[in-house]
């Protein structure tokens, strides 16, 4: 694949520039050859932000899935976090049915921790 004249001459801040400015495709590119002195078409300018916005577009894709799995993850560790206070708090009533109140608080201390 040929490298777009914007890239090759190295106008993409310029480019980017004229683009927030809301100027057409033409405007750009007539801008863009008029500064650099090379000829850059409408086509050129069009063809390099086409390419710039499908970029874009798989990179916010990218980071969408990335986000999703964080998130798996967290509620996964939420989860896990949950059954083992859960199988804390049953040893606590076992072991204070069985009247070993010790074994009762260290289980719960194990649950939610100790205060200093």
């Amino acid at each position: 694949m040929r490298v777009n004249n914007i890239i090759k001459f190295n106008l993409e801040t310029r480019a980017k520039e004229l683009r927030w400015e809301s100027k057409s495709m033409e405007d750009i590119a007539c801008t863009l050859s008029e500064e650099s002195g090379q000829q850059i078409t409408k086509s050129t300018v069009f063809r390099y932000f086409e390419s710039n916005d499908k970029i874009a577009a798989q990179l916010i894709e990218k980071n969408d899935k990335l986000k999703i799995k964080v998130i798996e993850t967290e509620i996964n560790t939420v989860e896990k976090r949950i059954e083992i206070i859960d199988s804390l708090l049953k040893i606590a009533e076992q072991a204070q049915e069985c009247g070993d109140l010790r074994a009762a608080v260290v289980s719960l201390t194990s649950c939610y921790g100790s205060s200093g």
